[in-house]
């Protein structure tokens, strides 16, 4: 009888110190600080601008971010573009006649991220916006460009601006990042998804 009762005991011991051990890793698990780092790639429809973030958030719920979007529409690496040639000799030179203008935006941005919950962020900063701008003509002769169509820079090449950006983060499984953000200039919503990894 009595080395039943010590059976019985030790087994109540035995179940309860298991249960401290699994709740005590349950709570590590939700509540212990981590430092973060990722990469994220967003996408903005109304330009549309694509967007490469790095980030970097510390276990204290603080980090920072730096973020590059681009419209993609710079020419330089285009065959058919022409930087020695301008708007007036285009024109005039080269009896060229304009049939599309395109600017190429490129903001670039720095943000602060502070931690709201473990798993969810919010993030703003300044950035700096340039734009580059292209003219497409056609030379009736066609000798120049693919079939007399070429590109140049315009006269008034560039502009710069200066711009907001904000938004949230959301981590997901510990290694999925989700984004929702906001520029200011253009006044746009960009949204995104990355990998995180935590430390």
């Amino acid at each position: 009888m009595f080395l039943k009762k010590v059976i019985v005991v030790l087994l109540i011991i035995f179940i309860m110190i298991n249960i401290a051990f699994a709740l005590a890793d349950l709570w590590d698990k939700i509540y212990r600080k981590k430092n973060n780092f990722g990469l994220i790639l967003g996408y903005e429809a109304k330009e549309p601008l694509y967007n490469l973030s790095v980030y970097a958030i510390s276990k204290h719920g603080y980090g920072f971010e730096f973020s590059f979007a681009s419209n993609l529409e710079g020419k330089e690496g285009n065959r058919n573009f022409y930087y020695e040639i301008t708007e007036s000799s285009a024109e005039d030179a080269y009896a060229s006649d304009k049939i599309l203008e395109e600017t190429a935006k490129n903001l670039y941005i720095f943000n602060m991220i502070f931690e709201i919950t473990s798993n969810f962020y919010i993030y703003g900063g300044p950035g700096l916006g340039t734009g580059t701008r292209y003219i497409k003509y056609y030379d009736p002769t066609q000798i120049l460009g693919n079939r007399g169509k070429y590109w140049i820079l315009a006269d008034q090449e560039t502009s710069s601006w200066f711009l907001m950006d904000g938004g949230i983060k959301f981590i997901l499984f510990d290694n999925i990042i989700l984004e929702a953000g906001y520029f200011s200039k253009p006044s746009s919503f960009m949204f995104g998804a990355g990998i995180n990894i935590p430390r």
